[in-house]
């Protein structure tokens, strides 16, 4: 706030950090950043994570000159970077005696999400979920069997479970089904499934699921 050519505003560039300042209601989380903007080698993030409510919801700072009087002439300046949410911002005077509001630019290119990025590959291998066992505490001699959702742009055509015995370092290789046989409950409803044969009392079996061995078939696009 400049008022006769000088800033009252304590610490106005952050250089301080976030001295004399006080981050109320839903901006309590606002926190310094040591990246400037404007000209400073500091900035203030503020974080707001509710719906803001002007009487309490505010980051506030003690002005340097106690001595303002109605009617004279004082200027409110603030220099700021839209980075989310909302982007009008208010700034005023504590009992409301003056008040500035304003529009941040928002970039007409918002980037990700949408947008390719850094993680853009060319074919993304489909994603697994939901990989679980049954039953989860096999009796002595009892089969598991193990079984996981995917998912893909394209068809997916199998999937294989690698298992191994404790402490054998060396895995087994199983082809997972969709076929309703072999341990898969229905056919064609896109969860795979393969049996571990069942072993002795105390016994522990560990398995993984890579995606390099999974098998797509992808549509192909054709002009007539």
């Amino acid at each position: 706030m400049d008022f006769n050519s000088a800033n009252y505003v304590s610490n106005p560039t952050f250089e301080s950090g976030t001295s004399g300042w006080s981050f109320q209601g839903d901006m309590s989380r606002s926190s310094l950043e040591n990246e400037g903007y404007g000209g400073s080698g500091h900035s203030l993030h503020i974080r707001a994570s509710d719906t803001l409510w002007t009487g309490d919801n505010s980051c506030q700072v003690t002005l340097n000159n106690t001595s303002l009087q109605s009617g004279q002439t004082v200027t409110l300046r603030f220099k700021a970077r839209w980075l989310h949410g909302w982007p009008e911002v208010l700034l005023r005077l504590n009992g409301n005696w003056l008040e500035t509001a304003g529009t941040l630019p928002v970039p007409a290119n918002l980037g990700t999400p949408g947008l390719p990025n850094s993680r853009l590959v060319p074919n993304a291998g489909p994603a697994i979920y939901n990989v679980t066992h049954t039953p989860s505490l096999p009796v002595a001699n009892q089969p598991a069997v193990v079984t996981a959702n995917s998912h893909d742009a394209g068809s997916v055509q199998s999937l294989t479970l690698y298992y191994r015995i404790d402490p054998a370092t060396s895995y087994t290789a199983v082809t997972m089904r969709d076929d309703g046989t072999l341990g898969d409950a229905i056919a064609g409803d896109g969860v795979f499934s393969a049996t571990i044969p069942g072993q002795n009392a105390n016994t522990l079996a560990a398995f993984y699921i890579p995606p390099q061995t999974i098998s797509v078939r992808r549509p192909v696009s054709r002009r007539c």
